[in-house]
């Protein structure tokens, strides 16, 4: 058995909201905007991989059964890949960029680093009280487990 192959059997039984503070995460179909509370990294025993964890609340969102102003997560396994597209890292850049209030399609955004993520994530804590936009979209994988898309770009709205 491959590495690949151990890792994503050991995926296939994983518990995604077993992975950080057991916060609700934002499993509907919806448009929110968000202020982040937290950005941390964490080792997976349970993914062989390292998570980068995002806490945040929602200040607005279109779907009516998202509490404003409740404790939500999102976790993002950084080192998760599907043959050699780097899903991970494509999904943390993502929301790095979004944070920082770059759109994502941009040089900007494309030149982001380790040294960014490595700032985000530092004690310091300098994305707190940023807002940004997610737009997520539950689905289903190919082995039937529902998982939700998270699509982040920047807003116009400031924290308070």
């Amino acid at each position: 058995m491959t590495d690949f192959d151990r890792i994503f059997s050991e995926f296939n039984d994983a518990d995604p909201t077993a992975v950080s503070t057991r916060t609700p995460k934002l499993d509907v179909d919806g448009k929110h905007v968000v202020e982040i509370d937290k950005v941390m990294m964490k080792d997976s025993d349970q993914f062989n991989g390292v998570l980068l964890i995002v806490e945040f609340r929602p200040v607005s969102s279109s779907h009516e059964s998202i509490k404003l102003g409740q404790s939500y997560s999102w976790t993002c396994d950084v080192t998760k890949t599907f043959g050699p597209n780097k899903v991970g890292m494509n999904n943390a850049k993502q929301f790095l960029a979004a944070a920082l209030g770059m759109e994502t399609d941009t040089p900007e955004a494309m030149a982001l680093g380790g040294k960014h993520i490595e700032d985000a994530v530092s004690d310091d804590n300098p994305l707190a009280g940023r807002r940004v936009a997610v737009h997520t979209n539950p689905r289903m994988s190919q082995e039937n487990r529902p998982w939700t898309m998270h699509n982040w770009s920047p807003t116009e709205q400031k924290s308070a």
